[in-house]
């Protein structure tokens, strides 16, 4: 996360420096990015790979603001459930038992 940080911030060289110590660990070539565009899918398909089966993915997506996006790439309904996601999906419903508690809390919107 420190690489997509830095990254993020526009600090390209020490964002590969450290994508480098990971892929480099792993017996993989450096970073060939150029721009920030492609070292943040770079750093992304890193993280993917290097957290597989860990459970961030989703979250990853739905904070960097993509998982829609990915999401609905998915349309091969022979391998994988392709239900429509829209925005008011990303996030969960507050259970109604805390909104009856909390007057100050409002519900998510479209629930």
């Amino acid at each position: 996360m420190q690489a997509e940080a830095e990254n993020e911030l526009g600090n390209l060289e020490p964002a590969k420096t450290l994508l480098k110590k990971i892929r480099n660990r792993a017996g993989l070539g450096n970073p060939v990015s150029t721009s920030k565009e492609q070292l943040r899918l770079e750093i992304e398909k890193e993280r993917r790979l290097e957290l597989a089966f860990e459970g961030y993915r989703w979250f990853d997506l739905v904070r960097t603001g993509r998982a829609i996006e990915v999401m609905q790439s998915c349309t091969d309904v022979q391998r994988t459930y392709a239900a429509k996601l829209t925005e008011n999906r990303l996030i969960w419903p507050i259970p109604q038992t805390e909104l009856d508690q909390n007057d100050l809390l409002i519900q998510n919107p479209g629930y």
